[in-house]
């Protein structure tokens, strides 16, 4: 009888254990389930047209702007931004679909995901005066972070900022660029699925010709399941 019940506790110590197992692995892991937004691609606006200004800079403007984008440059993207505010100082009170002050928005909220010291401090020089001071501190900030995370992989230590696993599931009908903290790190095609390894990951962006998948990750899981979600589908 003794026996018996010594076996029964074993098994119930192990039940137990198997399904705090469960718990703790189901709440390492969180779900993301993202619905796209639509967009214009840049390389389709004819900036000529609408602006009604005779510059050959602006007839290849939006193949430079998608390019940017595709390969995530601010300062491609800034660059693109002085040159559609030239055309806009000669258009009176003429509006493209796409202004440079959302262009120069795109730039900055790019490079404070990116955080390169570099890149804040190219865009000080470049923006606008009432944008310089902000991207200073913020080129500083980077910096010192950099600094920073240099010393402390010179020193053996590793690094906290470790999220695990994203694991991206495309239920749409379109290929798909995938970007981590502002840095693309790779594409999915339709209908399949990806795994990426992720390193201090806080937004997802995923884009497609017209459509983009905007997601950010709060508090700190191992695993993340990504659903990009179909435009044209219910969920």
């Amino acid at each position: 009888m003794r026996t018996i019940l010594s076996l029964s506790a074993v098994a119930l110590l192990l039940a137990s254990a198997s399904i705090a197992s469960a718990q703790d692995a189901a709440a390492d892991k969180s779900k993301l389930e993202t619905t796209p937004t639509k967009r214009t691609p840049a390389n389709q606006i004819d900036f000529n047209v609408e602006l009604q200004v005779p510059l050959q800079a602006l007839s290849h403007l939006g193949k430079t702007i998608e390019e940017a984008r595709e390969e995530a440059d601010p300062i491609c993207i800034a660059s693109a931004a002085n040159i559609l505010a030239v055309a806009e100082s000669l258009a009176g009170d003429k509006k493209a679909s796409l202004t440079s002050a959302q262009l120069w928005d795109e730039a900055i909220t790019l490079a404070e995901r990116r955080k390169s010291s570099a890149e804040l401090a190219a865009l000080a020089k470049m923006a606008p005066s009432d944008k310089t001071a902000r991207l200073q501190e913020q080129s500083s900030a980077a910096k010192a972070a950099e600094e920073e995370a240099k010393a402390a992989a010179d020193a053996g230590e590793t690094t906290r900022d470790l999220h695990g696993d994203l694991h991206v599931m495309n239920r749409s009908h379109e290929y798909i660029c995938l970007y981590v903290d502002g840095r693309y790190i790779g594409s999915i095609a339709p209908h399949q699925h990806r795994e990426f390894h992720l390193l201090g990951a806080y937004h997802l962006l995923g884009r497609s010709h017209y459509h983009t998948w905007h997601q950010d990750i709060h508090g700190h899981r191992h695993h993340y399941d990504w659903v990009l979600h179909d435009p044209h589908h219910p969920h």
